[in-house]
């Protein structure tokens, strides 16, 4: 279950069954109106959100945990493979070379795919300049989930830094409309932004032409209803 931030409704919340018949339960928020440490005001933030569901979850149940804070939430990259004269034997992975905003959870998949381009390297033998030619290609394997944090990051008015290009505007407006399709029901909407999202499927996907008749007909018909809310019986999985 998630409740997803705005820039309108700039809070919001996830709940996800876990092992042990347990629940994770998170809260978010950006500039000055964040979740707090402490247990009660995290339960007044809580509660102050737009819909209950996320509440309604915690209530059939009882904290089992300390809540645990995360602030950095900035979006970092480097551009090493710009670098004249790199030197060899030395490689920059992971959250070192770029760290993403972890709410949209693609940090372990983009250190995973860095990972896998070291692996199928080191399976052939390091040869010279195998490590610039890397660094190009972690670039290239950054470029998508880059553009996706950054993007969607930008649309919040505390945001700070390059203001968007015209590309990444027109990007930014399209997933929006894609997520609003996908909020009122339309699966090939919802399948395809989590495809892409979830760095399973080339960005291209968002621009198939049946996503595109989609949007033309709720633009001229409609949305329609949106999704129903999720029924909230029990804090256990099963």
């Amino acid at each position: 279950m998630v409740l997803l931030a705005t820039p309108s409704h700039p809070t919001g919340g996830i709940a996800l069954p876990i092992e042990g018949g347990r629940w994770l339960v998170g809260l978010v928020g950006t500039g000055d109106d964040r979740p707090p440490r402490d247990p009660d005001a995290f339960d007044r933030f809580r509660r102050g959100l737009r819909d209950p569901a996320i509440s309604e979850v915690v209530s059939t149940g009882h904290p089992v945990g300390e809540v645990a804070l995360h602030r950095q939430t900035d979006n970092r990259r480097h551009h090493y493979e710009r670098v004249p004269g790199w030197p060899a034997g030395l490689l920059v992975v992971g959250d070192a070379l770029c760290a993403f905003d972890p709410i949209y959870g693609q940090g372990v998949t983009v250190a995973a795919q860095e990972a896998l381009a070291l692996r199928r390297t080191l399976e052939r033998g390091l040869r010279p300049g195998d490590e610039r030619r890397l660094l190009r290609a972690f670039a290239r394997v950054l470029a998508v989930p880059w553009s996706v944090a950054t993007g969607e990051d930008r649309r919040f008015p505390t945001s700070v830094g390059a203001p968007p290009t015209r590309v990444e505007a027109v990007l930014g407006w399209w997933g929006g409309e894609l997520g609003r399709l996908a909020a009122h029901g339309d699966t090939l909407a919802s399948d395809s932004l989590s495809r892409v999202y979830h760095l399973m499927a080339t960005p291209l996907l968002l621009f198939r032409p049946g996503l595109v008749g989609h949007a033309v007909r709720a633009r001229l018909r409609g949305l329609g209803p949106p999704n129903p809310r999720p029924e909230i019986t029990s804090a256990s999985p099963a």
